[in-house]
């Protein structure tokens, strides 16, 4: 039985300091926890102390992988989460919206934790639909705003209104990370595409090759 009953919420955006915030206040409650009922609580908390590290670090590691421009290796980071794992409610949230956006931008051909490039099209179309329906647009924070337009556009929907939406934060210097100017360069041309390639060429740094170079049939 579980000790706990899962929920689910979700997350605007957590960084690493604020998960390990969340893990030292999982770790006090579950002190407390043991020191009252030792007997009872104890096998059950660290089963979900081990399970909640686990999710941290796929977090983290995903995290880190997107941002380098390896959405694979981000993918291959995400571990299973059984049915009776007690998860902070926010850590699970934002494992679900990183999965998401990694599905995205391996343009929906993913099974599991597979990269599949020869997925059949109405698979890969349902895998971008659910990863859409978990960035579905909340909240008007860069990350929201991003990832939802960089969703849209994988799924061809509403792209003028998502080419605004990055072109707004491009405007104000919000991008998240280059992934978003890479859309934008997918989807413009001539001295705008040239402007939106250097910004993203910039903010990726060293990453640039695997996330600002882009079909040539785009150019």
């Amino acid at each position: 039985a579980s000790c706990w009953m899962k929920l689910n919420q979700q997350l605007d955006r957590l960084d690493a300091r604020f998960l390990s915030m969340i893990r030292s206040v999982t770790i006090f409650v579950a002190t407390v926890l043991v020191a009252a009922v030792p007997s009872a609580a104890n096998a059950c908390l660290n089963e979900t102390l081990r399970s909640e590290n686990q999710v941290i670090r796929d977090v983290q590691q995903a995290e880190r992988h997107l941002s380098q421009g390896r959405p694979e290796r981000a993918l291959r980071a995400f571990h299973d989460i059984g049915l009776d794992d007690q998860i902070n409610p926010f850590i699970e949230a934002r494992r679900a919206r990183l999965y998401a956006v990694t599905v995205v931008r391996l343009d929906g051909h993913v099974r599991g934790r597979r990269v599949v490039r020869n997925l059949p099209e109405s698979e890969r179309i349902e895998r971008l639909t659910n990863a859409l329906a978990v960035l579905r647009l909340e909240h008007d924070t860069p990350e929201h705003v991003q990832w939802n337009a960089e969703a849209r556009l994988a799924l061809g929907r509403e792209v003028p209104e998502a080419i605004a939406a990055l072109e707004r934060l491009a405007h104000d210097d919000l991008m998240v990370d280059a992934y978003g100017y890479r859309a934008l360069v997918l989807h413009t041309t001539g001295s705008v595409r040239a402007a939106f390639l250097a910004r993203c060429e910039r903010l990726a740094g060293t990453a640039a090759p695997r996330i600002c170079r882009v079909p040539v049939a785009s150019a």
